[in-house]
C-alpha cells in the first residue's frame, strides 16, 4: 500500500497545487514558477509553517545541504508567505535550515499568497517529498493536517483518495504517546492495513482501550525483537486478551468421584459450575454396560 499512496497523494497534491499556480520548484513534479519575483528577505524575519508539522533534520543531512549551498548558491528559492512584519515558510524549511547555518543573513524567497487548505497541501507535500514513506510517516503527516478542512471527507477529496483509505490511516490514532514513540523509532514494523485490523479486532473483543493498548505494546516489542510477525498481530493480540479473560472468570473444577480398575482410573463425575460430566474408558465397557448408561440417563432425565 505505502509506495503506491504515497505517489498517488503526491500526484493528486501536486495537480491541486498547480491549478492554483502554486507549484514550488522544490519537488520533481512541480512546474516552475511561470512568474515570480525572487526577493532577498532577512533570515531573522522568516518563520516556520505553523501547519507543517514538526519536521526532524539531522545535522549532518543539513551540513550536507548547507555544504552544497556554500559551493553552489542557493539553486531553488524557498517559498513564503507575509504575515504582518514576518515572512512564514510555505515550503523550503529544510534549505531555510541549511542557510541560516551558514551564517547568512538573507535567503531568495518567492513570495506567495496561498489559502489554509493550500498552504496545509503544500506543507504536506514537503513531508512526502521523501522516498520510501511507511504507512505510519505517511498517517502521522496526514493527521496533523486534518484540522485544516472542515471535513474527512473534503480532506480526502483534497488528497485523491477514497475515504476508506483515509480511515484506514487515521486508524493510527488508537495509539497512545508511548506507542507512537516506538513507532517513530520504527516506523517499518506495522502497516495501515494491520492498524487498521486491531481497531476492529478491539471492537469486537469489546476490550477497554487501557486494558488494549498494553497488549500491542507487547505485541511491538516483539515485533521490534523479530520474535513475532506483523501479520501474526492481530491473532497474537486475540490470543492474550482471550486468555486474560478466562484468567478473570476462572471455572470451578471439582471431581466428584473417580473409578478404578485394578489401580488404574476408569471413569470420573467432575462438576464445573455450568456442567455435570461423567467420563468412562471406553475400552472397560462392552455392548450392554453402554446400554445400562443409556438407560440410566434417560431414566434419570425423563424424571427431572
Amino acid at each position: 500500500m505505502t509506495s503506491q499512496l504515497q505517489s498517488l497523494l503526491k500526484e493528486k497534491i501536486n495537480a491541486n497545487i498547480k491549478a492554483h499556480g502554486l507549484a514550488d520548484k522544490e519537488f520533481a513534479e512541480f512546474d516552475s514558477y511561470q512568474s515570480g519575483k525572487i526577493e532577498q528577505i532577512p533570515v531573522d524575519k522568516i518563520k516556520p509553517n505553523n501547519a507543517q508539522p514538526r519536521l526532524e533534520f539531522t545535522d549532518e543531512s543539513l551540513d550536507k545541504l548547507a555544504d552544497s549551498i556554500n559551493e553552489l548558491g542557493l539553486l531553488q528559492p524557498i517559498s513564503v508567505q507575509k504575515k504582518g512584519d514576518f515572512y512564514n515558510i510555505v515550503a523550503g524549511e529544510r534549505r531555510f535550515r541549511a542557510v541560516k547555518k551558514l551564517g547568512k543573513q538573507f535567503i531568495d524567497c518567492i513570495i506567495i499568497t496561498v489559502t489554509n487548505e493550500n498552504n496545509a497541501l503544500l506543507a504536506l507535500a514537503e513531508n512526502l517529498s521523501r522516498e520510501n514513506l511507511s504507512d505510519y510517516e505517511i498517517a502521522k503527516a496526514i493527521i496533523s493536517f486534518k484540522s485544516n478542512f472542515p471535513s474527512k471527507t473534503e480532506y480526502a477529496k483534497a488528497l485523491g483518495i477514497s475515504r476508506q483509505k483515509l480511515y484506514k490511516l487515521f486508524a493510527f490514532e488508537i495509539l497512545d504517546n508511548d506507542l507512537l514513540a516506538k513507532l517513530d523509532n520504527h516506523p517499518n514494523i506495522i502497516s495501515a492495513d494491520t492498524i487498521e485490523q486491531l481497531a476492529t479486532l478491539r471492537k469486537h473483543l469489546n476490550i477497554p482501550h487501557d486494558e488494549f493498548l498494553p497488549l500491542l505494546s507487547e505485541g511491538f516489542d516483539l515485533i521490534i525483537s523479530s520474535h513475532l510477525k506483523q501479520s501474526r498481530l492481530p491473532d497474537f493480540i486475540k490470543n492474550k486478551a482471550n486468555n486474560s479473560l478466562s484468567n478473570q472468570h476462572p471455572t470451578n473444577t471439582k471431581v466428584r468421584k473417580s473409578y478404578k480398575k485394578e489401580g488404574k482410573t476408569i471413569g470420573k463425575i467432575i462438576q464445573t459450575d455450568k456442567k455435570f460430566i461423567v467420563e468412562l474408558e471406553s475400552l472397560n465397557l462392552n455392548e450392554a454396560d453402554l446400554e445400562k448408561v443409556e438407560v440410566f440417563f434417560d431414566n434419570l432425565l425423563s424424571n427431572s
